[in-house]
This record gives C-alpha cells, structure tokens and sequence, in this order.
C-alpha cells in the first residue's frame, strides 16, 4: 500500500501489518509521529503526539490544540520554510487495545477531522491506527 495514495486519511492496520514497511515507502519530506500507546491516559496520548512531532512549547495538551497543530502545520517546516507532509502512528500495546483508551474515540475523531482537511491541499496527512 501506498500511504501517499490517501492523500488525507486514516488507515487502520492490525498486528500482523508491517509498520515499518508502510513508513519506509515515504520520503524525507514526511514528518513521522511514531507513537506506542501502553497506558490508557489521553494526556499520555497528546503528549506523545506532541513529542514525536515536535509541537511547539506553547502548544496546550488538549484535543482542540491537538486539531489546531495538525491543522495549521506552519509551525513543522522542512528547514527551508517549506511545510512538511504528516504521518501519525498510533499504535496500541495489546493491554491498552483490550483495556480501552480513555477518550480514544475522541482521539480518533480529530484525527480524522484533520486528514479531512488536508483532503484538498498538497500537502499529505496520515493516521495510521493499530
């Protein structure tokens, strides 16, 4: 599969797909965000995201500042200005899959909210959920 083919959008994987596999097909102008998800905390999660992509230090640990980053991505730039093509990972450890994830509807949610809005730029963002 092709991750640059969805152009916006989230995939669901299980756990005999090859994460690495999927991520090694991207170029240098993707910004990957690989985050395992152990505890069932959802300021864990954000801050998790936030970490693996750098967020800045003034962004809050919220969901609304989570749809705000990965909607507005001036602040992620190649170095030369340019913004960078986003992947999300979420990948869940078997005890958090089966314990449940606080909010982790919600979660999911602005993480299709935000593939949504990238739908029409030229700019890619993916979620790839596990």
């Amino acid at each position: 599969m092709d991750l640059r083919s969805l152009a916006g959008g989230v995939l669901w994987i299980d756990l005999t797909t090859d994460v690495d596999l999927l991520l090694a097909e991207l170029g240098d102008d993707w910004a990957i965000a690989r985050c395992t998800i152990v505890d069932e905390s959802k300021e864990t999660i954000l801050g998790a995201i936030g970490a693996a992509l750098d967020f800045p230090d003034w962004a809050g640990r919220n969901l609304d500042a989570l749809y705000d980053l990965l909607t507005d991505l001036e602040w992620l730039t190649d170095g030369a200005g340019d913004a960078r093509n986003v992947a999300v990972v979420l990948d869940r450890s078997s005890a958090a899959a089966a314990n449940g994830v606080e909010d982790w509807d919600k979660i999911v949610y602005v993480l299709l909210d935000a593939a949504a809005w990238w739908q029409h730029d030229d700019r890619n963002f993916v979620a790839i959920l596990r």
